[in-house]
């Protein structure tokens, strides 16, 4: 279901765009309004991690008609040397909040339950070079791995 949610902020109305879909249903481009981000795990900004709970940065493009906008790195919360008790992965998404897409080399369940909790719609594939997986996302070509979705522990 696709809509248009208008606010008035005191002196201007505010639009935004949405899109609901079924549970477990996956987002196409298409569903997207003109622009959004699309977050990828990275370790040194070129390249797609093979583990998301360890990369310490995501580079996240701003797309808007189609085009790419902007591209910046973000700091994210990773775990450097494995999980402590109580952990949580919702500080892993608090930098990405503004995005629509993230897209992993590799994710644990728990934090992939985490990210679509976060409303993210999450591609785990197996492209690593983060240009050619964004031309691929962008043509509706980008493969995804579901395999690359895993127990913890089970790599």
């Amino acid at each position: 279901m696709r809509g248009i949610l208008a606010i008035e902020d005191g002196e201007r109305i505010v639009h935004a765009s949405f899109v609901l879909c079924a549970e477990g249903e996956k987002l196409k481009l298409s569903d997207y309004a003109n622009h959004y981000k699309i977050a990828f795990a990275t370790e040194d900004g070129n390249t797609i991690s093979a583990h998301f709970g360890k990369a310490p940065y995501y580079k996240v493009v701003y797309v808007d008609g189609g085009q790419v906008v902007s591209e910046k790195v973000r700091a994210k919360a990773h775990h450097d040397n494995g999980h402590g008790p109580g952990h949580s992965h919702a500080d892993m998404f608090a930098s990405i909040a503004d995005c629509q897409v993230l897209v992993v080399g590799g994710m644990g369940t728990p934090a992939h339950q985490a990210a679509l909790a976060h409303g993210l719609q999450v591609i785990a594939t197996g492209q690593r070079d983060i240009s050619a997986a964004l031309e691929a996302f962008l043509n509706g070509t980008l493969q995804e791995n579901p395999l690359l979705i895993h127990v913890p522990g089970k790599h």
